[in-house]
């Protein structure tokens, strides 16, 4: 049986916070596990997650905000904002992200956290393709303003 708690959550808030990528992930199943993986994923408002697509076959993921306001963007393959979408517990509550889709997710607000569905195994050689036309989430000058770049084109 799966569980969070409170504490759990709170201890995720200050290790997001703690983090130079300014996000934490709590996975509730070894990387290694076939089928259905759940995460908890912390975002901080300056954390860059740079725009990824998963190229498996069942690479799709399934995102559901429990606290805060994330951004969700679809890319084209040439690095344009395709789709958008505002997930909190006010606005909407489910986006599935197809496989092969270039995306990020944007914090709007302090401490926000999803809820993550995707399909196992996890290995970090083949799980995630960046994109070509993204800074490095290493190149931190460009990827703070490619973050900026992409919070103006939210409003």
């Amino acid at each position: 049986m799966l569980k969070l708690t409170r504490e759990e959550i709170q201890s995720l808030i200050e290790k997001s916070n703690a983090s130079l990528r300014k996000r934490a992930a709590l996975p509730f199943h070894p990387s290694e596990k076939l089928g259905t993986r759940c995460i908890i994923n912390c975002i901080q408002q300056d954390s860059y997650v740079a725009p990824h697509l998963h190229p498996n076959l069942n690479g799709q993921e399934i995102w559901m905000p429990l606290q805060g306001k994330i951004a969700v963007l679809i890319f084209t393959e040439e690095g344009k904002i395709n789709d958008k979408m505002l997930l909190s517990s006010t606005d909407h509550i489910f986006i599935e992200i197809p496989n092969r889709t270039y995306h990020t997710a944007v914090a709007l607000e302090r401490n926000s956290i999803m809820y993550e569905l995707s399909e196992g195994p996890y290995f970090p050689d083949s799980y995630k393709k960046f994109a070509p036309w993204a800074p490095s989430e290493n190149d931190r000058e460009r990827a703070v303003e490619y973050l900026q770049q992409l919070k103006r084109e939210l409003l």
